[in-house]
């Protein structure tokens, strides 16, 4: 329920902000609402492939390296030619017509991480000496980039 209501609040927020900017520069009231639900659609696929199709072990296996990819990602909106500015923000990747915003992707696989590494150690007494420092490390390293 909690994602289906945000998913519904996000298209009310992009058709209510975008629909007279569509309206006006493109003929096309509803273009911005259509690309979003798109995206969305897309990325639901995407999501139940994964779920259903992974092992959790594979996951498990590779949730290390899952972490070079927000990395990569942050330091590609850095470079020239990659990134895009939108709104006087220069976070955004360019991938043909398509821009996208690199944080949500690092947080949601840091997020991965974080939930692995608890779970692996969840009756470890020194937790939060030894991962906290772990984790404040990545944050810092995500938080710069």
């Amino acid at each position: 329920m909690a994602i289906l209501t945000q998913t519904l609040i996000g298209i009310l927020a992009v058709s209510s902000a975008a629909q007279s900017h569509a309206e006006r520069y493109l003929d096309e009231p509803y273009y911005f609402l259509l690309r979003h639900s798109m995206s969305l659609l897309i990325a639901m696929v995407i999501v139940v492939g994964l779920v259903r199709y992974w092992p959790v072990a594979f996951v498990r296996r590779h949730i290390v390296w899952a972490l070079i990819v927000p990395f990569a990602l942050l330091l590609m909106t850095l470079l020239p030619g990659f990134s895009t500015t939108i709104g006087g923000a220069s976070r955004w990747l360019s991938i043909g017509s398509w821009n996208v915003y690199v944080m949500p992707i690092a947080t949601f696989l840091f997020l991965f991480y974080f939930s692995d590494l608890l779970s692996r150690h969840d009756r470890d007494s020194r937790l939060l000496s030894r991962t906290s420092l772990k984790l404040a490390l990545l944050v810092a390293g995500i938080w710069l980039l």
